[in-house]
């Protein structure tokens, strides 16, 4: 049986205003030896009957209907079904580069890539995009062992977090196979993969177009559990970098600083009723953290370093 080159897994969870735009962008794909996992994460909306619509226009297209299991049990559906020789993930409010497969596939090959990495665009729900036509022969990137030292966007060729932002070998992928159950699960995985020193291509184009999206996960109500699926993450770093020293330095001034403002940022913007618990547990996960040795001053803006002692002291002290 001949299999696809590329498997695409589509989580699909409500977003019927959403899901046609996506789904149109990966069929327009000028690579096309591919086939679409949707797997639809127990909607409640249209989604579903949007998916079984789709399936009849295109041969490429298989759908998973399952009882909510959340994003990594959705992602996780669709790579139990995957056949194609690479992985690449969708959210399914975005959009992506009509040349994204073209581009990726072309240069895993070329250079015998674990994974290939590239940059994003937020865009408005409304924006017209017109995608620049790419000549592959003139793209620029770099190829490393070390893709660690390319994870701060102050870097030509971010690594980015999301999953989406890489195409996979697939056996390359299976190897870290990621079952941490929380939400932003995306930055442990792909430091995870980094721990490997996988074989990297890194682009500077944009080839996924993110919509800046306020019902998507990252942007909803903010709640002590995300919290503490932060935490999670974070201390699943930590034990995968603690016997690294050089490396666990650039992880904590990239990577840890980045995932703390991002907490501390969201909790300021809360309502005011509901902030006592988030600060707490806030508190709670930078003591953890600092204890660790995990935040430090570098990296880290000055005024953030000191609300982060500030409320590591008071919580220290039995304070609220």
């Amino acid at each position: 049986m001949d299999y696809p080159e590329i498997s695409i897994i589509v989580p699909v969870y409500n977003v019927e205003k959403y899901l046609p735009q996506c789904l149109d962008s990966i069929l327009a794909q000028t690579f096309t030896d591919f086939e679409l996992i949707c797997v639809n994460d127990g909607s409640t909306d249209r989604s579903g009957k949007i998916l079984d619509e789709y399936v009849a226009k295109d041969a490429r297209i298989k759908i998973i209907h399952q009882q909510n299991k959340g994003l990594v049990g959705a992602r996780n559906s669709g790579i139990d079904m995957a056949k194609g020789k690479y992985l690449y993930f969708v959210d399914s409010d975005d959009i992506i580069h009509p040349q994204l497969l073209e581009i990726c596939h072309a240069l895993a090959e070329k250079e015998n890539a674990d994974w290939v990495c590239f940059q994003m665009q937020t865009v408005r729900a409304d924006e017209e995009i017109k995608p620049i036509k790419y000549d592959i022969s003139e793209l620029d990137y770099i190829v490393t062992n070390n893709p660690l030292i390319y994870c701060t966007a102050k870097q030509k060729y971010e690594l980015g977090f999301s999953v989406w932002s890489k195409l996979y070998l697939r056996s390359f992928y299976l190897q870290h196979r990621f079952d941490l159950k929380i939400r932003f699960e995306d930055y442990p995985q792909t430091l995870d993969f980094c721990a490997s020193h996988p074989k990297t291509v890194c682009l500077k184009e944009p080839l996924y177009f993110y919509t800046d999206n306020c019902e998507s996960i990252s942007r909803s109500n903010f709640t002590v559990q995300k919290i503490k699926d932060y935490h999670t993450g974070l201390n699943y770093v930590y034990e995968i970098y603690k016997s690294r020293p050089q490396e666990l330095k650039i992880v904590i001034k990239n990577v840890f600083g980045r995932v703390l403002k991002r907490q501390l940022s969201v909790i300021r913007h809360s309502e005011k009723a509901v902030q006592q618990p988030l600060w707490q547990a806030f508190a709670a996960e930078l003591t953890d953290l600092y204890n660790k040795g995990c935040i430090k001053l570098s990296g880290t803006k000055f005024k953030n370093w000191l609300k982060y002692r500030w409320l590591i002291y008071i919580s220290s002290k039995g304070e609220k």
